[in-house]
């Protein structure tokens, strides 16, 4: 009587076999869960910058601070002395902690970052700079300045931050 040499368990048709159906699962969750991930910010990013090591505007580094939010040891955002941008109703909603802070500041040595408020929407909820559940956030050396343009009560900016 013959034996045969290699013994495979029966499988049903249309099942995997528990191993091979792990992977395939475990690999899958695995892509998965990579397709959304983006690191988080931290370091030092300058404004004007490029790539990433910086931002064209305040607003492209507030929107991905935004979509990213803050990585081991914080995110410093560098604005160049002398740097103007007008903008409106920034709204900040990522939030540092002690450890890990969001600081926005001047550097270099010259005139302060000067953002200069675009014409408000309400005549009570325009902000500049707002932040919606943020925490450790600082801003250190910047001028905000709402023009004379601005005159009526809808265009006007009720906050600065």
């Amino acid at each position: 009587m013959h034996k045969p040499l290699l013994c495979e368990a029966p499988v049903r048709r249309g099942a995997l076999p528990s191993r091979r159906l792990a992977r395939v699962l475990g690999v899958g969750a695995l892509l998965l869960s990579s397709l959304g991930a983006q690191a988080q910010l931290s370091g030092t990013k300058a404004i004007p910058g490029a790539g990433n090591t910086g931002y064209a505007t305040l607003a492209a580094a507030v929107a991905d601070l935004n979509a990213q939010g803050v990585g081991a040891g914080g995110v410093t955002f560098n604005l160049a002395a002398g740097y103007t941008e007008t903008a409106a109703n920034l709204l900040i909603t990522a939030t540092g902690t002690a450890a890990n802070p969001i600081v926005f500041q001047k550097a270099g040595s010259g005139a302060n970052p000067t953002i200069t408020a675009a014409a408000g929407a309400s005549t009570t909820l325009d902000a500049l700079i707002g932040l919606q559940g943020s925490d450790y956030v600082t801003f250190d050396g910047l001028t905000l300045v709402d023009p004379t343009t601005n005159s009526t009560a809808t265009t006007q900016m009720e906050w600065g931050f």
